[in-house]
Protein backbone atom coordinates (compact mmCIF):
# COMPACT_ATOMS: atom_id res chain seq x y z
CA UNK A 1 0.00 0.00 0.00
CA UNK A 2 3.21 2.73 0.50
CA UNK A 3 4.74 1.68 -2.59
CA UNK A 4 1.65 2.60 -4.37
CA UNK A 5 0.70 5.69 -2.43
CA UNK A 6 4.57 6.59 -2.94
CA UNK A 7 4.54 5.93 -6.62
CA UNK A 8 1.14 7.53 -7.27
CA UNK A 9 2.54 10.88 -5.49
CA UNK A 10 5.55 10.75 -7.18
CA UNK A 11 3.83 10.40 -10.97
CA UNK A 12 1.40 13.40 -9.92
CA UNK A 13 4.06 15.48 -8.96
CA UNK A 14 6.15 14.85 -12.68
CA UNK A 15 5.30 14.99 -16.04
CA UNK A 16 7.89 12.37 -17.13
CA UNK A 17 7.09 8.97 -16.06
CA UNK A 18 11.01 7.61 -15.92
CA UNK A 19 12.05 10.56 -13.33
CA UNK A 20 8.99 9.36 -11.49
CA UNK A 21 9.89 5.80 -11.05
CA UNK A 22 13.66 7.17 -10.38
CA UNK A 23 12.55 9.51 -7.65
CA UNK A 24 10.07 6.60 -6.69
CA UNK A 25 12.88 3.84 -5.86
CA UNK A 26 15.06 6.14 -4.50
CA UNK A 27 12.65 6.78 -1.83
CA UNK A 28 11.86 3.52 -1.00
CA UNK A 29 15.30 1.92 -1.80
CA UNK A 30 16.53 2.94 2.44
CA UNK A 31 13.51 1.39 3.53
CA UNK A 32 13.43 -1.42 1.89
CA UNK A 33 17.02 -2.19 2.81
CA UNK A 34 16.31 -1.53 6.88
CA UNK A 35 13.15 -3.67 6.33
CA UNK A 36 14.99 -6.72 4.89
CA UNK A 37 18.30 -6.27 7.41
CA UNK A 38 15.90 -6.50 10.65
CA UNK A 39 13.80 -9.49 8.29
CA UNK A 40 17.28 -11.50 8.35
CA UNK A 41 18.12 -10.64 12.04
CA UNK A 42 14.69 -12.47 13.26
CA UNK A 43 14.96 -15.26 11.04
CA UNK A 44 18.15 -16.46 12.96
CA UNK A 45 15.18 -16.63 15.97
CA UNK A 46 12.70 -18.04 14.47
CA UNK A 47 14.27 -20.99 12.30
CA UNK A 48 17.29 -21.65 14.87
CA UNK A 49 20.19 -23.60 13.57
CA UNK A 50 21.07 -26.23 16.45
CA UNK A 51 18.47 -27.75 19.24
CA UNK A 52 19.79 -25.20 22.31
CA UNK A 53 18.49 -22.54 20.13
CA UNK A 54 15.35 -24.35 19.08
CA UNK A 55 15.46 -24.86 22.87
CA UNK A 56 15.66 -20.97 23.93
CA UNK A 57 13.82 -20.57 21.54
CA UNK A 58 10.78 -22.07 22.75
CA UNK A 59 11.13 -21.33 26.23
CA UNK A 60 11.21 -17.81 25.69
CA UNK A 61 8.01 -17.97 24.15
CA UNK A 62 6.52 -19.67 26.76
CA UNK A 63 7.65 -17.83 28.97
CA UNK A 64 6.17 -14.63 27.27
CA UNK A 65 2.87 -14.81 27.97
CA UNK A 66 2.97 -14.97 31.66
CA UNK A 67 1.35 -11.96 33.34
CA UNK A 68 4.98 -11.07 35.54
CA UNK A 69 6.89 -11.25 31.76
CA UNK A 70 4.09 -9.62 30.01
CA UNK A 71 4.00 -6.69 32.10
CA UNK A 72 7.81 -5.72 31.00
CA UNK A 73 6.97 -6.45 27.36
CA UNK A 74 4.85 -4.69 25.53
CA UNK A 75 2.25 -7.02 24.16
CA UNK A 76 -0.82 -5.16 22.99
CA UNK A 77 -0.60 -5.85 19.02
CA UNK A 78 -0.27 -9.96 19.67
CA UNK A 79 -3.29 -12.05 20.27
CA UNK A 80 -2.30 -14.23 23.54
CA UNK A 81 -4.67 -17.06 23.89
CA UNK A 82 -6.40 -16.79 27.39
Amino acid sequence: MTGGYVLAENLQKSNDIRQALIKYEQNLKTQIRKTQASGRKFANYFLPDTRLRILLRDITMRLSVLPVIRKFVNMNSARIPK
